[in-house]
């Protein structure tokens, strides 16, 4: 894969419902027109992440992503963590955007072959694509589909991962073209105020979620020491000003407190009498969204492959598929196990349930990559305070309580305030502990020579160390917080069953 191709994987992960529903949502209930800064504040917080990624998949150009980085810096036990955030992240969102799209296109058939009656469909195709208890069968058939895409060849899926996000670009190029520019005043409605578009941001920043899994693709990638990187730091770039200029555009069409909550531009344009416009969109968004799918789907083949390498699962989700002189982990059994797992997700599990889960994994995900970088720059003296820089994470971790109402421990809010800032106060005290006494070091401690992996002096570096990832753990773990506590109660279980299992 070119570095066309990694940017077109990464655009095509990443860009969907951030713009489709998640700027609907921000603009009516968070920000207004400030969404846009709302977007802005969302790409710094995932920048934080983006940049350490970038720096490890030149260091560590292998497949894996996470789980690869943490089994060399962290030992086994973190990388199995790892892999079970990332598969929350690849399948469980693959499959819940595959439910996404199986309710929009039986919305959207029921819709376009409606009569005067308001009979929408022959009962036997309405029964067999709403069969009720919750069973979504469409979003089954589209997740086979996308796993039969990826078992036909890597260079036919990564065609098709090319078209559609072109295909995906223009579509939101139109839609921001086309919006009618007014109705920015006031640009942030008094009742939002700032604490609004850090709430929006808050919520905004899962819109961002997805490029790390363009580090999983290092195997694929023609020159994954200087694509890869290039291809992170180019897809947030893309992401973030399509983004803020969609939320721009969104809140000039309609006054925010008239914008859908749960299709934006399809009823933007409609109430501008656009309803060409307003059918193109919704048909696009059921155009487009599969790829979402897929590209979960591909970078679940890829974590397996790299930990059937390692002995986590069997040797036989190692197996390379050779179709038109390319190799590909997609072998049957590895794809077909995907599918079968996505497919009843997707069928069975409302979206609801998933939501919190996912989005708390990917946050610890993320913060395992900032300790990955910390732990790859510097080695801090056995005898020191330190002694490992673990110890950055640990303290972020009793943040958590401190700074959501519903469930924190403390029940005065100033309190929880004035802890929230202690421990931030804290954090920066290790940090700059850690850059004064820690000796960074100059090329990588983790050589492939003596143990298999390996990689050489890092070409990209992230600037700021060890400042920025520290931030970015802060960051994440205070984006943690202010998921549902069923979510993280969810997660901890999760985890705490893959770890007894292992």
């Amino acid at each position: 894969m070119s570095l066309f191709d990694l940017t077109a994987f990464g655009v095509g992960c990443t860009i969907g419902s951030g713009v489709f529903v998640l700027a609907g949502v921000a603009a009516h209930s968070y920000a207004g027109p400030a969404a846009s800064i709302s977007y802005l504040v969302a790409g710094a917080v995932a920048a934080l992440s983006g940049l350490p990624y970038a720096e490890l998949s030149a260091a560590f150009p292998m497949d894996g992503s996470t789980y690869a980085y943490s089994y060399i810096t962290l030992g086994e036990v973190f990388a199995l963590m790892s892999s079970l955030c990332q598969t929350l992240e690849y399948g469980g969102s693959s499959a819940a955007v595959a439910r996404s799209w199986g309710n929009k296109f039986v919305d959207w058939l029921r819709e376009r072959h409606s009569d005067s009656d308001g009979n929408a469909l022959p009962q036997w195709v309405d029964s067999f694509l709403d069969p009720g208890f919750g069973i979504n069968p469409m979003a089954a058939i589209i997740a086979f589909l996308c796993t039969l895409l990826l078992l036909w060849g890597v260079q036919e899926s990564k065609m098709a991962t090319n078209v559609v996000s072109s295909a995906k670009l223009s579509l939101i190029t139109f839609m921001i073209l086309s919006a009618t520019f007014s109705n920015w005043d006031p640009f942030v409605p008094p009742e939002f105020g700032p604490s609004g578009i850090i709430q929006g941001s808050s919520i905004l920043f899962f819109a961002f979620l997805g490029y790390d899994q363009i580090c999983n693709l290092s195997g694929e990638a023609k020159n994954p020491v200087k694509d890869v990187p290039r291809a992170v730091v180019y897809t947030l770039m893309i992401d973030g000003g399509i983004y803020m200029m969609a939320a721009l555009a969104l809140t000039a069409m309609l006054p925010y407190t008239e914008i859908s909550t749960v299709s934006g531009f399809p009823r933007a344009f409609g109430a501008n009498g656009w309803i060409w416009a307003e059918k193109l969109t919704a048909i696009g968004e059921i155009v487009t969204l599969p790829l979402v799918v897929l590209t979960g789907v591909q970078s679940q083949t890829r974590l397996l492959f790299a930990m059937s390498k390692d002995k986590l699962v069997p040797e036989l989700f190692g197996r390379l598929t050779f179709a038109k002189k390319s190799a590909s982990p997609c072998g049957c059994i590895n794809a077909c196990s995907n599918a079968k797992k996505e497919d009843k997700i997707a069928a069975f599990v409302p979206f609801q349930y998933m939501d919190d889960l996912i989005s708390a994994g990917a946050l610890f995900l993320f913060s395992l990559t900032d300790c990955c970088l910390l732990i790859l720059r510097y080695k801090c003296p056995s005898e020191s305070f330190l002694g490992t820089v673990e110890y950055d994470d640990t303290v972020s971790i009793f943040s958590i309580a401190t700074v959501r109402k519903d469930y924190a421990f403390i029940p005065i809010a100033a309190l929880q305030i004035a802890l929230t800032v202690v421990f931030a106060l804290l954090t920066l005290g290790i940090t700059i502990y850690m850059a004064l006494y820690c000796p960074e070091q100059s090329t990588t401690r983790f050589s492939l020579e003596g143990d298999g992996y390996g990689i050489g002096r890092r070409r990209f570096r992230t600037p700021l160390v060890p400042y920025l990832p520290a931030l970015g753990i802060f960051a994440n773990w205070f984006m943690i917080a202010n998921v549902g506590w069923v979510g993280i109660v969810m997660l901890v279980c999760y985890l705490l069953f893959g770890i007894l299992v292992y």
